[in-house]
C-alpha cells in the first residue's frame, strides 16, 4: 500500500470516527475493521495497549454498554497514530488531472476520489460496506466518509452534476445500500487512474484510445457526389469556429463504408477522430450504460483540444423507437429532453453518428441532427474506379476484364481495400481477390445474398424467342428515350426472361437492380411492403433498371387471397408501378395467377418462347462449337437455359465432343421440365 493510499484511508476513517451518526452495529463493524486494517494504514508503531482498549470497546459495544465515551477516546487515539489527518485529499497527479481536465470543484473531487478507489482498494471497499451493512444509505455512507454534508452528496451524485454529466460516475438503478448499487465509477477513468503515467495526455490515451486512421482516399468515396463537398465545408467551418451542437448522421444499409467514411473526413479535415464505446476496459462489449459513459467524457476530455472528432458506431444501442428499451426512458433514470439535449445540443465536439436502419429512430433525434446523409452503395462504375485506384495503391496488376467482374460485387470501398491487400500479399492475383472479397461480403449481408461468379456462360440475344420482335424494341426504347415504361415476361423456366432484361439494361446504359421475391418476403406485417418501398427508391436513388424476379407472389390474383397483409402486399406493388419513373421488369412462369389490376400497368407484355428448330440448331453449335449433326434427334421447346444445364453436365462429364449424348442430354432434360416446380426460373447471364 503506497502513501497515498494510506492517507485516503486515514482521511476516511478519521471522517467516521468524527461522525456522531455511526450506531452500535456499525460501531461493532468498524471496530472488527480496525482489527484487521489498521496496521496496514499507518507508518508508525502501534503503542503498546492500543488494541487492548480496541478489543475492551468491542466488548462493551457487544454487552449494549455506553459508546459515546468510547467513540470520543477512539477518535483521539487513531488521530495521534495518524499524526492527525488532513483536511483535504493529498496530491495525487491523476486525480488533478482528470479533475482539472473535467472542472471539478473540490467537493465533487472529493467524492470522485472516494467512489473511484473504493473499487481500487479492498481495504477502503471493506470499510464502506461495514458503514452499508448497518442500514446507512449510498449517500449518507459518501457524507460520513468524506465529512461533507448529506445534502452536498445527494447534489454532487444527481441527474445532471457534473460528476454524471461528464461520465465519470454512472447512476443504477438498482437496489441496495452498497455504493457500487447505486454509483459506477466509469471503468476506463479508473483505468486510467491505476496505469497512466502522470500527463494528462496519457489520461486521454486511456479513456478514449488513439485517434483511429484509414487507408482510403477521399477520391474512393467520389460516387456520393455533391453530398462530398457540402459535408466537407460545413465541418471545416465547424471546426474552425468551435461551433457546438455539431452532429452528423450517417446512414445506410451494412458494407456501404459509413464507418471508413467518418476515418476518410477526418482525415480530409485534418482532424482527430476518435471512435466512442467500442471496447470495455477488459476488452469486450460494452454495455449501453458504458458506451454513453464513454461518449460524455470524451466529449469533456476533448473540448479543448482543436481539430477532434468523435464517431459513435451503432447509434441504434442508444435510441429505439417508443414502445422499444431505450436509455431515454426513466427506467434509466434520464427524461428524453434532458438526455438529448445534453447530447445534441451541448456537444462540444462535433459527433459522426452511423447507423444502419435510420427508422429505428424517433424523429425527435433526428431533428437534432446538422445534417443528415445517406450512405449509398456505389454504383457499378464507381466500383470500377475504385477496383482501379485500390490495385494501383497496392500494386496489385488486375486487368479491366477482371475489374469488370468484381465490381459487379456489391461491396464497401474498405472491403475491396481489404481484399487487395489480401491478394498482394498472397500473391494469387484475381482469384485471391474475388475470394476475399466473396467471403467478406457474405459475412457482412449474411448466406442469402446471390453474389456473382466467374464463368463462361454468355447471353445470346439472338437465340431468344417471344411474341414480340425484341431487337426491335430495344432499339425503339434506346431511340425514343423514354424511361417509365414496364416489361412482364412471362414463359417456360429457361427462355431468358431475367437475362434479355439485363441485356436491355445494358443497351439502354443502365445498372441492373435484381430483387427476388424470397429476398423480400418478410415475417412481420408491413415488413414485405416496406421492402417492395425500399427496391423502388433504391432504383430511383441509384438509376438502376429494377427486376423483380419471380413476381409473381407480389401480384398475386387479390381475388384469391385469404389475408388481409396478401391484398395490402399487391396493393404496395400497384401504387409503386403507378409511379415509379424509371424502366422495371417483372419476370413470371405464373401469368395466369397475377392480378388483372397489375397486367394493365405493365407497357409490355411478353411471352418468352421455347426454341424453334432451326434456333435449336444454331443454340447447339453456339453452345457446343459444332453443327449439330443430322442423325441426331433434338426434342421440341427446348430453351437456353437447357443448353446452359447440359453444357455443364457436358463438361465435367467430358461429353462435349459425343454428339450424341449431348442430344440425349438435351432430350432428358426438356423431358423433365414438366416435373419441376414451376416456381423456380432459369437466369442466364
Amino acid at each position: 500500500m503506497d502513501h497515498f493510499e494510506k492517507q485516503l484511508l486515514q482521511l476516511f476513517l478519521a471522517n467516521i470516527l468524527n461522525d456522531p451518526r455511526i450506531n452500535r452495529k456499525g460501531w461493532i463493524d468498524l471496530l472488527e475493521w480496525l482489527e484487521g486494517h489498521f496496521e496496514q494504514i499507518t507508518d508508525r508503531d502501534v503503542p503498546d495497549g492500543f488494541w487492548d482498549k480496541v478489543g475492551g470497546f468491542l466488548e462493551v459495544a457487544r454487552e449494549r454498554g455506553s459508546i459515546k465515551s468510547q467513540k470520543e477516546e477512539l477518535r483521539d487515539l487513531v488521530c495521534d497514530l495518524m499524526d492527525q489527518p488532513v483536511a483535504t485529499l493529498l496530491p495525487e497527479k491523476n486525480i488533478d488531472l482528470i479533475s482539472e481536465v473535467l472542472n471539478l470543484d473540490a467537493k465533487a473531487k472529493t467524492i470522485f476520489t472516494l467512489l473511484a478507489f473504493y473499487q481500487l482498494l479492498d481495504s477502503l471497499e471493506s470499510l464502506a460496506d461495514a458503514l452499508s451493512r448497518n442500514g446507512i444509505s449510498p449517500h449518507l455512507a459518501v457524507a460520513m466518509m468524506t465529512g461533507l454534508p448529506q445534502r452536498t452528496v445527494a447534489e454532487y451524485l444527481s441527474l445532471n452534476s457534473p460528476l454524471t454529466s461528464s461520465g465519470l460516475i454512472a447512476l443504477s438503478n438498482r437496489q441496495g445500500n452498497f455504493l457500487l448499487d447505486r454509483f459506477s465509477p466509469n471503468k476506463k477513468v479508473i483505468d486510467a487512474l491505476s496505469k497512466a503515467k502522470d500527463n494528462a495526455d496519457d489520461i486521454r490515451h486511456h479513456i478514449i484510445g488513439q485517434p483511429v486512421c484509414t487507408d482510403l482516399n477521399w477520391s474512393d468515396f467520389a460516387y456520393m457526389g455533391s453530398s462530398l463537398d457540402r459535408l466537407y465545408g460545413f465541418m471545416r467551418e465547424a471546426l474552425s469556429q468551435r461551433e457546438s451542437g455539431i452532429n452528423i448522421l450517417l446512414w445506410g444499409a451494412p458494407g456501404t463504408g459509413k464507418t471508413e467514411f467518418c476515418k476518410v473526413l477526418a482525415q480530409r479535415l485534418g482532424a482527430d477522430l476518435y471512435a466512442v464505446g467500442e471496447t470495455c476496459d477488459e476488452g469486450d462489449e460494452p454495455s449501453r450504460r458504458e458506451r454513453l459513459g464513454s461518449l460524455n467524457i470524451s466529449q469533456k476530455l476533448l473540448q479543448y483540444q482543436n481539430n477532434s472528432l468523435l464517431m459513435f458506431d451503432e447509434m441504434d444501442d442508444l435510441f429505439e423507437r417508443p414502445g422499444m428499451f431505450s436509455l431515454s426512458s426513466a427506467k434509466m433514470g434520464f427524461t428524453s429532453k434532458v438526455f438529448t439535449n445534453r447530447l445534441f445540443e451541448q456537444n462540444p465536439v462535433p459527433t459522426l453518428w452511423v447507423i444502419n436502419n435510420v427508422r429505428s429512430l424517433d424523429e425527435s433525434v433526428i431533428r437534432r441532427m446538422s445534417l443528415v446523409i445517406e450512405m449509398k452503395r456505389p454504383t457499378v462504375s464507381a466500383r470500377q474506379e475504385v477496383w482501379k485506384r485500390v490495385s494501383q495503391r497496392h500494386q496489385v496488376d488486375l486487368p479491366d476484364n477482371a475489374i469488370d467482374e468484381l465490381a459487379k460485387i456489391d461491396a464497401a470501398p474498405a472491403v475491396l481495400d481489404h481484399a487487395v491487400r489480401f491478394a498482394r500479399l498472397n500473391g494469387s492475383g484475381v482469384d485471391d481477390v474475388l475470394f476475399a472479397t466473396r467471403n467478406m461480403v457474405k459475412a457482412i449481408h449474411g448466406q442469402g445474398v446471390h453474389l456473382p461468379v466467374r464463368q463462361d456462360h454468355r447471353f445470346y440475344p439472338e437465340l431468344v424467342q417471344a411474341d414480340l420482335d425484341l431487337n426491335d424494341l430495344s432499339a425503339r426504347l434506346q431511340r425514343s428515350g423514354k424511361r417509365n415504361i414496364s416489361l412482364c415476361l412471362h414463359g417456360l423456366p429457361g427462355t431468358g426472361k431475367t437475362a434479355w432484361v439485363r441485356h436491355l439494361a445494358q443497351q439502354l446504359g443502365m445498372e441492373v437492380l435484381v430483387k427476388k421475391t424470397s429476398d423480400l418476403l418478410g415475417s412481420y406485417v408491413g415488413q414485405t411492403e416496406r421492402a417492395i418501398a425500399d427496391a423502388f427508391e433504391q432504383a430511383i436513388t441509384e438509376e438502376s433498371f429494377l427486376i423483380f424476379d419471380e413476381a409473381d407472389s407480389l401480384l398475386r390474383d387479390r381475388r384469391h387471397s385469404r389475408q388481409q397483409w396478401e391484398v395490402s402486399l399487391v396493393n404496395e406493388m400497384l401504387t409503386w408501378m403507378e409511379s415509379h419513373p424509371l424502366p422495371f421488369a417483372c419476370t413470371t412462369n405464373l401469368m395466369q395467377e397475377l392480378d388483372p389490376a397489375s397486367l394493365r400497368r405493365f407497357t409490355f407484355k411478353v411471352e418468352m418462347q421455347p426454341l424453334t428448330k432451326i434456333s435449336a440448331g444454331a443454340a447447339f453449335e453456339l453452345f457446343f462449337g459444332y453443327p449439330c449433326p443430322a442423325t441426331c434427334f433434338l426434342p421440341d421447346k427446348l430453351t437456353p437455359g437447357d443448353f446452359t444445364t447440359v453444357k455443364s453436365k457436358a463438361e465435367i462429364l467430358d461429353l462435349m465432343a459425343d454428339p450424341q449424348r449431348l442430344a440425349y442430354l438435351l432430350r432428358e432434360e426438356s423431358a423433365g421440365r414438366s416435373t419441376k416446380r414451376a416456381e423456380i426460373g432459369f437466369s442466364f447471364a
